[in-house]
C-alpha cells in the first residue's frame, strides 16, 4: 500500500470515530496492522499519535462531523453559457464534511501528507491556496446541499528520519577503560545493533513531540466567486479537450512531439 494512502485510511477511521463518538487512538493506529514492513508502520504510527494528540480536542469539542468519505456527483456546466455537458458528469469524494459549533460554518476536510516544511506563509501553503480541485470539492458540498465557507486543509509532515543501522564492524571504535568506566563502549554516534521498530518509533515522537506544529498543520482555504468560475471553465474546457480527441480517436501521449 502506497505511504500517503495508509495514512489515509488511518484518518478516515480517526475522523469516523469522531462522527459517532470520540477519535480513538488504539483504533486508527490498528488500521496500519494491514501494512507488513514494521518500519513503515512505526513511521505512520508516529505521525497519526501526534495527529491525535494535537487534534483530538478539536475533534470532541469544535466540530461536528457531517460525514467522511462523502461521494459526490454533480452537472458539469459551462460558467459562460450556463449550458450542462451531456456526455460527462463532475464526481469526487470528500474525505470529511464538518459544522463548526460556534459559529455553524460549513468546512471542507482535505487530508494531506507531505515531506515539505509546513511554516505558514511558505510555498507549500502558497500552491495549497492555488490548488483548483478545491473548487471541484467546493461544487460537490454544495451538491450534497451544504455552502461550505472555507477548505481547511489538514496537513501531516512526513518525517525525513530513517531507522539507524549497526556500525559495521571494521568501522566501530571504543573508549579506553577508566576507572569510572572500566568497560569499553562504542563511541557516541555509533551502535551495536540496528535500531528496532519500536525504538524508531519512539526516536520520531521524541522529535515531533518538540515542535508539533511542524508536524501537523490545518488552515483555511477560500474561494471567491471568481475563482470558482475560473476552475469552473478549466474543468470544462479539459472535458472538451477530452471528447474531441474520443470522436477523433486520437489521444495525444506527453513526451511523443519533437520539435
Amino acid at each position: 500500500m502506497l505511504f500517503r494512502s495508509l495514512v489515509h485510511a488511518a484518518l478516515e477511521r480517526w475522523w469516523s470515530d469522531a462522527q459517532h463518538k470520540a477519535p480513538s487512538l488504539d483504533a486508527t493506529l490498528a488500521v496500519l496492522d494491514a501494512e507488513p514492513d514494521p518500519f513503515v508502520r512505526a513511521r505512520a504510527r508516529a505521525m497519526l499519535t501526534v495527529y491525535h494528540e494535537a487534534w483530538h480536542v478539536d475533534a470532541a469539542e469544535r466540530f461536528d462531523v457531517i460525514g467522511v468519505e462523502l461521494p459526490f456527483e454533480c452537472d458539469l456546466v459551462n460558467p459562460a453559457t450556463g449550458a450542462t455537458s451531456r456526455t460527462f458528469r463532475l464526481a469526487g469524494k470528500l474525505d470529511a464534511l464538518c459544522r463548526e459549533r460556534t459559529t455553524g460554518r460549513v468546512l471542507i476536510v482535505e487530508h494531506k501528507t507531505s515531506s515539505e516544511d509546513l511554516t505558514p506563509g511558505g510555498d507549500y501553503h502558497a500552491r495549497l491556496r492555488m490548488d483548483s480541485q478545491v473548487s471541484t470539492y467546493f461544487a460537490g458540498a454544495r451538491s450534497l446541499g451544504y455552502e461550505p465557507a472555507a477548505c481547511l486543509y489538514d496537513v501531516l509532515r512526513k518525517p525525513a528520519m530513517r531507522p539507524q543501522l549497526a556500525t559495521p564492524h571494521g568501522a566501530r571504535k571504543y573508549t579506553k577503560p577508566t576507572k569510572t568506566e572500566p568497560e569499553p563502549r562504542l563511541y557516541a554516534g555509533q551502535r551495536e545493533h540496528d535500531e528496532t521498530p519500536e525504538e524508531y518509533e519512539a526516536r520520531m515522537l521524541d522529535a515531533m513531540a518538540r515542535d508539533v506544529g511542524a508536524w501537523v498543520h490545518r488552515f483555511e482555504v477560500v474561494r471567491l466567486d471568481a475563482e470558482r468560475e475560473e476552475a469552473a471553465a478549466d474543468v470544462w474546457q479539459i472535458a472538451r479537450m477530452i471528447r474531441d480527441a474520443q470522436i477523433e480517436g486520437r489521444h495525444p501521449q506527453i513526451g511523443r512531439a519533437h520539435v
